[in-house]
């Protein structure tokens, strides 16, 4: 008895000692697999143990993935086992509730996982569900948290497992919010089997009764081991219930996507099939490119998308049409290619810079096919392409392409585009209309860089109003002989800067009108060739028939750099400025002569502002009228030059031969330098250096002196030398009056925005004087009765004076004044005694010179408008004499 007793408690011992060192082995084991589980920080309590079952209150760890860290709470967990050869075997799973707390990823988990070596895929050897797999698991919630742009987003689901030997069934129904919904659900159901230790599954996902797809694919092994699978599936408008939801998980969607606007729910349907052989592919090095895996390649694909009815297609538009896909290859060798899309698009949601810009499209239609039945490569693909487009942009296109899968690029061969715009917007307040544009073109397309050019003169005309320049163009055309563009592109977008230009183009206008101009035609045509930030161009623009200029641009360095030159203009029956600028004088017209001008000047682009800038101007003998007074034979050549924010004006000799203004004076010469600021171009100072011409044979001239147009009056004085009596008098408008001698004086004038004003001016005959002859059939026969007209009749009849001096004074409204002294004798009249005079004279001088120029033989157009001036102002004219 007692023997019994030891070997039982021996063996008691030896299975305590065991289970001891199993347990202990276990929790090592357990942990290292937690380990290898990125699972950590596990808590857990037990609510009770048997040999038949364990029940957990709670359980947490921390799922620590670096793709998808999670929190993962367990509460109230029940499983229960049986005992197989003393091998337990897992019955049920039951759960009541999981819920799974999303983390931010850190950024130093991001960086782990960039810099992390993608480990070389393999399939498993044994397909079969773990022998440890629970025959039944019931998940009676499964919360999701996940951050997102609303916070924090929730779903709720439940999930049902059932694994019967070498096969699993398993059922999830979702909905987003704190609770399942009734009706809006997601429900998903898979069969997972295993045949010939391969793969097999069935899949079925419902989105409500909007959404179903089917999913088949196994695993067949043959003399390699190749993929198959077949997918179909059909989609309409999701419930509005499913907006906020979707918004607040990041899916931008409006009311719109849900809206059925016709009794019948647009579809979508999808089918696809497809075979590919996985060995090959799985013998790949982990480095392979998309190159290497395509020459590996074996299998086949069909794709067959449908949509019958306008589909809403955030943020795009609405879409209809039918897309296949057919391809067969073999060793990365296409045996057959068949690609076809017929796509109608409506409601284009197009960027708002297009739209900004005018560009709309109510309807838009493309048709691409591409089929090869043998030795077709994927890097060359074949593509056809036509479409239109309907609405304020309307137009064709059509062409062919080539596809290069590898490179990511795409040929385009040849591409023909006829489009119309009713109107385009480049700015608020800008516009164009009636937009036309042919083009033929060819060019690439790739990740780095693309290129476009004509093969033929393209052509573009539209009617431009721009309201910022206050400018309107009607018909302009723009016909490129040849033009081609290319550039880089880094990131998806284009860098301008390095972006290059070859044109040769025309710019025409019919009729362009400024706020400054004329409506005239224009013609620009020209070259351009370099990058946008090192640019040149060259080219010839005429305006009408009067003014033709050659140019030269260079762009770099953000600098615009402009240097042109004026062809001759002739001044001959026509006056071009005239014919263009709207601020040229309507009181002058030029009728004669010769001008040419070239110059340059720079434009700093960055900060949009005029650098500097060099112009020359040559005049030859030009001739004309301004108001009533006629000009001949203006000669100068002057530089007009531009520095930051001064402008200076020079000539070193200007030169007119005749003016005419009723007395003839000339030629006058002059010579000085204007300059000013931007700001205040009139209010700037004139140094002139010299003044000086000649007037009834004598010279007139000022000295050398400043002028500061900022002040409200200018003064100089005008110096006379030697005036010639006898031809001052000859062109007084009267015969009755004639004499000889020579006048000298000095002449000082004051000018304001009142006009010209002269005070105490002297004039005076040079010695020994002169003759003054006065024979009036008035006068004689006022003399009769009065006898001191008599003897000053008499003595002015054949007067000689030794003193002829006078006062001139002179007002803002056209009245000279002079106080004339004389000292003399008339040798027949009582024996040559002295006799003085002090005569006062009162004209008015504009009226006096009208009158003068219509005794004499002037152009009609000054006759005009003398004639017009004297209605408006009668002849005034007063002498008093005193012995």
């Amino acid at each position: 008895m007692i023997d019994i007793m030891r070997k039982r408690l021996s063996i008691i011992t030896a299975v305590i000692v065991f289970l001891a060192v199993l347990i202990i082995a276990g929790v090592w084991q357990f942990n290292r697999v937690l380990k290898a589980s990125s699972v950590d920080d596990l808590h857990y309590q037990i609510e009770s143990l048997n040999v038949h079952g364990v029940q957990l209150s709670q359980l947490s760890f921390v799922y620590s993935s670096q793709s998808f860290p999670y929190v993962v709470q367990v509460r109230k967990l029940h499983m229960d086992w049986e005992w197989q050869n003393f091998i337990p075997q897992l019955n049920t799973l039951t759960i009541e509730q999981v819920v799974l707390n999303g983390l931010t990823r850190s950024a130093k988990n991001s960086a782990a996982e960039a810099k992390a070596v993608p480990a070389a895929f393999k399939l498993p050897e044994n397909w079969r569900a773990p022998e440890f797999l629970p025959r039944q698991i019931h998940i009676r919630e499964l919360v999701l948290k996940q951050p997102c742009a609303a916070g924090v987003c929730r779903i709720t689901a439940k999930a049902d497992a059932l694994a019967e030997k070498e096969k699993i069934t398993a059922t999830l129904i979702a909905s987003p919010g704190d609770q399942l919904d009734s009706q809006h659900q997601l429900r998903m159901t898979a069969n997972y089997s295993v045949e010939n230790n391969l793969p097999k599954l069935n899949a079925n996902v419902v989105l409500d009764k909007n959404i179903d797809i089917q999913l088949s694919t196994h695993l067949v092994k043959k003399t390699e081991i190749y993929w198959l699978g077949k997918l179909s599936g059909s989609g309409s408008y999701l419930d509005n219930w499913w907006l906020p939801h979707l918004t607040s998980w990041g899916i931008k969607a409006t009311p719109d996507l849900n809206q059925v606007n016709s009794a019948v729910a647009a579809t979508l349907s999808v089918e696809s099939d497809w075979q590919v052989s996985l060995t090959p592919l799985l013998n790949m090095p982990v480095n392979a490119d998309l190159a290497q895996y395509s020459k590996a390649t074996t299998g086949r694909w069909f794709l067959d998308v449908k949509i019958p009815q306008p589909f809403k297609i955030p943020p795009l538009g609405q879409f209809s049409g039918q897309t296949t896909v057919d391809i067969e290859m073999t060793a990365g060798q296409l045996n057959r290619y068949a690609v076809s899309a017929d796509i109608n698009a409506e409601q284009l949601n197009l960027p708002d810079a297009w739209q900004n810009f005018g560009i709309s499209a109510d309807k838009l239609h493309i048709n691409l096919h591409s089929k090869v039945e043998a030795g077709a490569s994927l890097a060359a693909l074949p593509i056809e392409f036509f479409g239109d487009s309907q609405g304020n942009l309307a137009g064709k296109f059509s062409g062919h392409m080539v596809a290069d899968v590898f490179a990511k690029k795409i040929i385009v061969d040849r591409f023909l585009l006829t489009a119309k715009a009713n109107q385009l917007k480049p700015y608020a307040d800008d516009e164009l209309k009636n937009i036309n544009v042919n083009l033929q073109a060819v060019g690439y397309w790739q990740p780095e860089s693309f290129s476009f050019n004509l093969t033929e003169p393209g052509q573009i005309s539209a009617d431009a109003n721009i309201k910022s320049l206050t400018l309107i163009a009607k018909s302009v055309r723009i016909i490129a002989n040849k033009f081609s563009v290319a550039g880089k592109v880094v990131q998806g977008a284009v860098v301008w800067p390095e972006l290059a230009i070859d044109s040769d183009a025309i710019i025409s206008v019919d009729k362009l009108s400024h706020a400054q101009l004329k409506e005239n035609s224009w013609r620009w045509q020209g070259k351009a060739k370099g990058f946008v930030s090192n640019l040149d161009v060259k080219g010839d623009l005429s305006i009408g028939s009067a003014f033709s200029m050659n140019h030269s641009v260079s762009v770099k360095s953000l600098q615009l750099n402009v240097e042109w030159k004026l062809a001759d203009i002739f001044l001959l029956a026509a006056n071009p400025f005239a014919d263009t600028l709207r601020a040229w004088p309507p009181l002058l017209s030029l009728a004669r002569g010769k001008l040419d001008a070239h110059g340059s000047f720079e434009f700093d682009l960055e900060n949009k502002s005029l650098k500097k800038s060099n112009s020359f101007l040559n005049v030859q003998d030009v001739a004309g009228i301004y108001d009533t007074t006629a000009f001949d034979g203006i000669n100068t050549k002057a530089t007009i030059n531009t520095a930051d924010n001064h402008l200076k004006i020079v000539t070193n000799d200007i030169k007119v031969n005749q003016v005419n203004k009723g007395f003839i004076f000339g030629p006058l010469q002059a010579a000085g330098n204007y300059q000013a600021t931007w700001e205040k171009p009139t209010e700037g100072k004139l140094a002139l250096e010299y003044f000086n011409g000649v007037v009834v044979q004598g010279k007139v001239s000022t000295p050398k002196q400043d002028f500061d147009f900022s002040r409200p009056e200018q003064k100089l004085v005008v110096t006379l030398h030697q005036l010639n009596l006898t031809s001052l008098l000859q062109q007084y408008p009267t015969s009755e009056l004639s004499g000889s001698g020579q006048l000298s004086g000095s002449i000082p004038i004051e000018i304001s925005k009142k006009g010209i004003r002269i005070s105490k001016g002297t004039v005076a005959a040079e010695s020994p004087g002169g003759k003054l002859k006065y024979q009036s059939a008035r006068a004689t026969e006022l003399a009769k009765s009065q006898p001191s007209m008599k003897l000053l009749t008499e003595a002015l009849n054949d007067f000689q004076y030794s003193v002829l001096v006078s006062e001139v004074n002179y007002d803002e409204t056209g009245k000279l004044l002079l106080s004339v002294r004389l000292e003399g004798k008339n040798p027949k009249l009582e024996k040559g005694r002295p006799i003085n005079f002090n005569i006062n004279f009162e004209e008015d001088i504009p009226a006096m010179l009208a009158s003068i120029q219509l005794s004499s033989k002037v152009n009609d157009v000054i006759k005009k408008r003398l004639q017009e001036y004297l209605q408006r102002k009668p002849e005034s004219t007063v002498i008093s004499i005193k012995k």
